[in-house]
């Protein structure tokens, strides 16, 4: 495959070809393409492991990205502005969603200590403590996972969580000294 330029340009094999020509030889091989696929694919999977094809592969990607990172760079940015208001909208219903059923699954929508029923200031807190622990290793400090993984094994949360307010969570924390933030 030989050395990589940086702006090095593949001439067509059709270049000689009348444009009639060309689109008949492209549907030519794509029908045998496809009458043979198991074939293509079988090579293509051997010959995309030789080591020849993993240098050159890696060779063209070093140059693509030296030449095009500004860009990509750009092009992601924009991207993600456009996407974002709905994707950050989407996850906070989702969020929403999930903390609801977990709500539903402990059956209880009331501070167990106090009684305190808003839905904006309770917790799920862990009976024998750990939590910081369990959000760290298991769930990647990610809250939705953490409400996620308790709906889908409702035993287990009903064993290992309950409801408090903030209050009382805070208070529960320092009793037991779960936490060292004070």
């Amino acid at each position: 495959m030989g050395e990589i330029k940086s702006s090095y340009k593949r001439p067509s094999k059709y270049s000689q070809f009348s444009e009639e020509k060309k689109i008949a030889s492209r549907l030519c091989n794509k029908k045998w393409r496809e009458k043979h696929r198991t074939h293509v694919q079988n090579y293509m999977r051997k010959y995309k492991q030789s080591e020849k094809w993993l240098t050159y592969r890696k060779q063209y990607n070093k140059l693509w990205w030296q030449e095009n990172s500004e860009k990509d760079k750009i092009r992601h940015r924009k991207w993600y502005e456009g996407i974002k208001c709905s994707w950050n909208a989407e996850r906070r219903i989702t969020f929403r969603k999930s903390r609801e059923m977990l709500f539903h699954v402990l059956g209880q929508h009331t501070c167990v200590k106090c009684g305190f029923y808003d839905k904006r200031a309770l917790q799920f807190d862990h009976i024998n403590g750990g939590g910081t622990k369990e959000h760290k290793t298991t769930f990647l400090n990610r809250r939705i996972m953490f409400y996620v993984y308790y709906v889908l094994h409702p035993e287990l949360a009903q064993r290992t969580l309950q409801v408090l307010c903030a209050n009382c969570n805070m208070i529960k924390r320092m009793e037991k000294r779960e936490d060292t933030i004070i």
